[in-house]
């Protein structure tokens, strides 16, 4: 309701704002809102990801990929595959 408000008196020749100010003043309250609710969704996001971090899955992926990039049954031969170095994932 305050947005329709805002842009009808700007679109509106027969009565139109002040000064800037006074749109500004008008705008900054529902400004300050969509900030709050947009570090709240990042808290949000945030919070699943330590979640995610906590559960050891991240960790799990990481030692999976290590252990299939370095390929311990070889050990420090660099000569195993086609290109004659370890493959990057």
């Amino acid at each position: 309701r305050e947005m329709y408000v805002v842009v009808h008196s700007l679109l509106n020749p027969n009565a139109p704002p002040s000064n800037i100010r006074a749109v500004g003043t008008s705008m900054a309250m529902r400004a300050f809102d969509e900030l709050d609710s947009a570090h709240g969704s990042i808290d949000e996001h945030s919070t699943a990801l330590l979640g995610i971090y906590e559960s050891g899955r991240a960790l799990r992926l990481l030692l999976k990929l290590a252990y299939v990039n370095e390929r311990p049954e070889f050990g420090i031969d660099k000569n195993w595959s086609e290109s004659g170095d370890c493959y990057i994932l």
